[in-house]
């Protein structure tokens, strides 16, 4: 009652009027926002009515987060393909290095599979930079003849990985890593060349 009970009304009233500003938010936006507003209505001290009125629009705005999410997901792996697409058409060496519009894992490695429709007998490494993370996801894949001539996707991810201030490994024939400094990927991927280079000279 009394003071208490007016500040869990004005904080409850708040997270109403923010939870309505949603609809002004771009989809890409949406999921960042509705997880903030969640955590918030999670720490708020609130009271019942306000409670329940808020759990109800987070549970609408959490559906359409999950939409956003997904729709995002599907772009991301359309352009990845798209450029891996380029690369592969456009290479000029025995093996293809380069960087992708992914926004995760799945979209790389969705890239990766192009690749290796195109022309499965070529040594790929993938890169990209997801937009929210901060972070360099990498890739590789090499079929058995590279691996007999001494290239190898663990070693090679790993060059990749140590020119962006990362690291990681992995099997012969098919390796994953990340770096910590996505304005350095260019270095990574010419670390990535010069050792295949190296490698199937």
């Amino acid at each position: 009652t009394g003071v208490d009970a007016t500040a869990a009304r004005h904080r409850g009233d708040s997270l109403l009027t923010q939870l309505r500003a949603l609809t002004t938010v771009p989809p890409e936006g949406l999921p960042e926002a509705v997880d903030a507003l969640s955590r918030a209505s999670t720490e708020a001290d609130l009271g019942l009515v306000h409670r329940r009125r808020i759990d109800s629009e987070l549970d609408r705005w959490r559906g359409e987060a999950k939409k956003a999410r997904k729709a995002a997901a599907g772009a991301s792996k359309d352009a990845a393909i798209e450029d891996a697409r380029r690369l592969a058409e456009q290479a000029q060496e025995s093996f293809i290095v380069g960087e992708v519009a992914a926004e995760d894992r799945d979209a790389l490695l969705a890239g990766m599979d192009t690749i290796r429709g195109i022309t499965p007998e070529t040594p790929c490494l993938l890169a990209c930079r997801p937009s929210d993370s901060g972070k360099v996801i990498i890739a590789a894949r090499v079929p058995e003849p590279s691996i007999q001539q001494g290239l190898r996707a663990g070693d090679w991810v790993k060059a990749a990985a140590q020119a962006c201030g990362g690291g990681g490994g992995g099997r012969p024939d098919a390796a994953q890593a990340g770096g910590k400094d996505p304005a350095k990927l260019p270095d990574a991927l010419d670390a990535a060349a010069t050792l295949a280079r190296e490698a199937l000279s």
